[in-house]
């Protein structure tokens, strides 16, 4: 290969304590009458040379590691380059840029070093590459022992609607009206000495519309997201590693939205002292939203759920009484583009008498089980029916005639 990668492989292959280390002395070692400059996280350099429109020469063709990832039909692939040496044109010269990854016990880890003339026109680049590479557009920046950017995540949010949503009367438009005047509120803020950051908890049973009240959300709001999937770390690192880098990214990028779904799960006993001091201690996530959900609100400590400095607003997501499940239906018979299996008002009626207890979850599956039962019997006559049958089968899912009601 070439005795830069020979040092590298070296270092990588060693034992397992102390690779960064032995990394970085390889590479300061081989440029060592060079500037080099050892980055904090690691460069995405294909979305810098993307963006920027510079030309890159591999310096070491036979080291250099670039994986492609299909995002879906009619999506370009995604590159990835996850090891190489190579030289960009900068300032009338070069800079040359040297991406290494290893895997210890599970996990991937990646740094970068730039190489140039000296520590002024490597700081330059550095701050060019990395604003253009830290610059959210039409992706979701995911998380989950490591970064990955998501388009196919930012199209399902800007397919989301809150006007599909049917929750109590007026909590909808509250969650909107309280983050809309947040936003539009910096000034003031400051003018009063507050912090300029907001937090909202979603609770309540599974299938009752947080995960989608988040993603309406999120495309109102037109920010960028950071969604976390797990704050874990494998073998190497404890979580408190990952809850660093994701709200460190996120005062880069703000203002933003931070996204943390089943938040039960994300946040142990032994992460929760850590992620309260990033959420709201003496760091400052000026620009910051938090929205966190959770099916299980009584599993949280009670410095999570019950204390406003860090989810200002909490909203009961409840499953629906009847009136809200008469809404829901009516939303349902209007998405309907084959009247035959519209339910009509008597049947709704009928329907939302019959499916107390149930979640919008529940409800959508009873009228796709009704659907396919009216298609398998020939797809002639009414769907109710078909739409009773189903809700025997699902009742013994629901497990619960469901609460008495008025």
């Amino acid at each position: 290969m070439d005795v830069l990668w020979d040092a590298i492989g070296e270092a990588v292959g060693g034992p397992a304590h102390a690779v960064l280390t032995r990394v970085s002395r390889a590479v300061r070692e081989h440029f060592v009458d060079r500037a080099v400059m050892e980055l904090e996280e690691p460069l995405d350099v294909a979305v810098v040379l993307e963006r920027s429109g510079l030309e890159a020469r591999s310096l070491a063709p036979l080291a250099t590691i670039r994986t492609h990832a299909w995002e879906g039909d009619g999506e370009p692939l995604a590159e990835d380059l996850l090891q190489g040496h190579l030289a960009l044109p900068w300032e009338g010269g070069t800079v040359e840029v040297v991406q290494v990854t290893w895997h210890q016990r599970f996990c991937e880890f990646q740094r970068t070093f730039l190489i140039g003339d000296d520590d002024a026109s490597l700081g330059r680049f550095a701050v060019f590459a990395l604003e253009l590479a830290n610059d959210v557009r039409g992706e979701v920046l995911v998380y989950s022992a490591g970064w990955e950017r998501s388009p196919a995540l930012h199209a399902a949010i800007q397919r989301s609607s809150l006007e599909d949503l049917v929750l109590p009367d007026g909590m909808l438009e509250g969650m909107v009206r309280d983050l809309r005047a947040f936003l539009g509120a910096r000034e003031t803020y400051a003018s009063l000495g507050l912090p300029w950051r907001r937090g909202a908890l979603l609770v309540g049973p599974p299938g009752n519309g947080k995960t989608h009240c988040i993603r309406g959300l999120l495309r109102e709001l037109a920010l960028p997201v950071i969604y976390v999937k797990s704050f874990e770390q494998g073998y190497q690192e404890a979580p408190e590693a990952g809850i660093r880098a994701v709200f460190r990214r996120a005062r880069l990028i703000a203002p933003c939205v931070v996204v943390l779904e089943d938040l039960d799960a994300l946040v142990t006993e032994k992460s929760k002292s850590f992620f309260l001091n990033e959420l709201d201690g003496l760091t400052d996530n000026t620009g910051v939203i938090v929205l966190a959900s959770t099916n299980w609100p009584e599993r949280l400590d009670p410095a999570l759920r019950d204390r406003p400095s860090r989810f200002d607003r909490r909203y009961t997501f409840a499953l629906p009484g009847r009136a809200e499940r008469i809404r829901w239906l009516e939303r349902w018979d209007g998405r309907s583009t084959h009247a035959d299996v519209r339910l009509g008002e008597v049947a709704r009626r009928t329907v939302a008498a019959e499916t107390a207890g149930f979640s919008y979850a529940f409800l959508q599956e009873l009228l796709v089980a009704g659907m396919l039962g009216w298609v398998a019997a020939g797809g002639e006559g009414s769907l109710l029916p078909h739409v009773r049958e189903a809700l025997g089968v699902l009742r013994d899912q629901v497990g619960t005639e469901g609460p008495p009601e008025d």
